[in-house]
């Protein structure tokens, strides 16, 4: 089992689902960090006045 885990992991080809879970992992890490560090009304702002 520990060789197939390992093959899986070193292919990850073979299943791009692992791979879609770990980018969606890592956006909503970084959604929550910066919702975390700024509020929606800052992001708000900052949004209006890049546009």
């Amino acid at each position: 089992t520990k060789t197939a885990h390992l093959t899986i992991l070193s292919t990850p080809r073979r299943n791009p689902a692992l791979l879609l879970y770990l980018f969606y992992g890592i956006f909503a890490l970084i959604f929550l960090i910066v919702s975390s560090l700024f509020s929606r009304r800052t992001l708000v702002q900052l949004l209006t006045h890049l546009r």
